[in-house]
């Protein structure tokens, strides 16, 4: 059998629903990246380690960016990214919990992000941006296990991995101030958990 070369091949995804469609938003966004996503895969020598949780932050993001592409619901997208890249259980669950939460308590999360913006409209923020800050704030509101510092950090090397090269300024300056306002005052031993870098 004859195979037509890929760019003669028509493409599946006009055809397909939404639900299909997101895996196509998983690889588009990933190459927008500055880095290779490895969620599930080995690494290689090239690329430095990822911690657990680094590795669920940016599958849930991948899946917050496609409920916004797509207006999927929550499980219908986490369903969709863990069929197009499976990853081990540890990843699973913190991306999974993440994400739930995150649709749960989208009011509240955004009503904060934009008590806690000056000059930039939620609506109006890059989608990447907006969803590392929602997954930020969401960490600082309901994950108290995780130190003020380490989720910053996270938040700020998502930002600049998938964002502008603005992005992680921005990110940093605003969940500084949700962390403010949310009570998450930096301690003495949040500082050295952040220096340790438990993911």
């Amino acid at each position: 059998m004859e195979r037509k070369p890929l760019e003669t091949r028509p493409s599946l995804l006009g055809a397909l629903p939404n639900e299909c469609q997101t895996l196509g938003i998983y690889r588009d966004f990933r190459k927008k990246g500055r880095a290779a996503l490895r969620i599930g895969r080995p690494s290689t020598s090239f690329l430095p380690p990822m911690g657990a949780r680094t590795g669920a932050r940016e599958a849930a993001l991948q899946m917050l960016y496609a409920i916004e592409m797509t207006e999927l619901g929550a499980e219908q997208s986490i369903a969709n990214f863990w069929r197009e890249l499976p990853g081990d259980a540890e990843d699973r669950d913190y991306a999974d919990g993440l994400v739930r939460g995150i649709v749960e308590n989208l009011d509240e999360l955004d009503t904060l992000i934009r008590s806690a913006s000056t000059h930039w409209r939620l609506e109006r923020m890059a989608r990447v941006d907006r969803n590392i800050l929602r997954m930020g704030t969401y960490e600082l509101k309901s994950r108290l296990d995780v130190p003020r510092a380490v989720v910053l950090d996270e938040a700020v090397e998502l930002a600049k991995r998938f964002g502008t090269e603005e992005s992680g300024a921005f990110v940093n300056g605003l969940l500084d101030r949700i962390a403010t306002l949310c009570g998450r005052i930096e301690q003495e031993s949040e500082l050295n958990a952040a220096a340790a870098k438990p993911n």
